[in-house]
């Protein structure tokens, strides 16, 4: 067998090659785009730069009430019903139709940021009111308590509830001359000489008081009838004379003392 030449010529192939490209992985594309992000440039915010701004309050607008924060540097209003400030204020502008009535929220530390305070002094004037209309009628004059009270401490008369910005150790103070006053009433004359044992009640007052003290110690049916029998030897009411009751209330009385921490025994 005679082995013969193949008469083939090959030529390179001009722009291919048999070489493949190096592709990257997956990992890697994502890694060069991250770092690509990470690279460039930030953009320019367009968030406007803010100073820093002052507080200011203001209103317009008839029958507004405004009330301030903490501190208030400036504050406007415009209108003509009230005015009512609280906080420390720098500065103050108001411009009304008619002259606005202008109220300062009791600051901490006063008679009027106290609320045992303020309901003691309120709950004082109310009752005092109440027992000089009871005896005056028509001719009772609701404002001349607070007129008294302001003169008493040196204000103005329409000015008294300048009393809610004292100090709240003016408090006790305020509270005893107005007790004073409730205890000089007439009816306050009564209800003084009513807590003395001396005082002779009516059968009937001296059961309600009787309820209210029951109440007070919590004492059921059966125990207070087992303590009535024990003091005055009576079971019932209606066989007690008005002695007996009388006696038998103020039991009551000393017990619910000594229950609160008030009997002198």
């Amino acid at each position: 067998m005679t082995n013969t030449k193949s008469n083939i010529i090959r030529f390179p192939v001009v722009g291919r090659s048999s070489k493949k490209p190096d592709t990257p992985s997956p990992g890697a594309a994502f890694l060069d785009a991250v770092k690509m992000i990470q690279d460039a440039p930030a953009l320019p915010s367009n968030k406007t730069r803010r100073g820093k701004s002052l507080p200011s309050q203001s209103v317009e607008g008839d029958n507004n009430t405004q009330v301030a924060g903490e501190r208030v540097v400036h504050q406007s209003i415009k209108g003509s019903g009230n005015v009512q400030i609280g906080g420390a204020v720098g500065r103050v502008t108001v411009h009304a139709s008619k002259a606005p009535r202008i109220e300062i929220a009791a600051p901490f530390g006063s008679i009027g940021a106290d609320p045992a305070f303020r309901a003691r002094i309120e709950s004082l004037i109310k009752q005092i009111n109440e027992y000089r209309h009871k005896r005056l009628g028509k001719s009772f004059k609701f404002g001349a308590l607070y007129g008294e009270l302001a003169k008493a401490f040196g204000l103005a008369p329409k000015s008294w509830r300048d009393i809610w910005l004292f100090d709240e150790s003016m408090a006790p103070e305020v509270i005893h001359w107005l007790e004073a006053k409730l205890n000089n009433t007439q009816q306050g004359r009564i209800d003084r000489a009513a807590r003395g044992e001396a005082y002779m009640h009516t059968r009937g007052h001296l059961f309600k008081i009787e309820t209210d003290y029951l109440a007070q110690l919590g004492w059921n049916d059966d125990y207070a009838t087992m303590q009535r029998e024990i003091v005055t030897g009576k079971e019932s009411r209606r066989h007690m004379t008005d002695a007996e009751f009388r006696h038998w209330v103020g039991y009551l009385r000393r017990a619910l003392e000594a229950m609160y921490g008030e009997s002198t025994n």
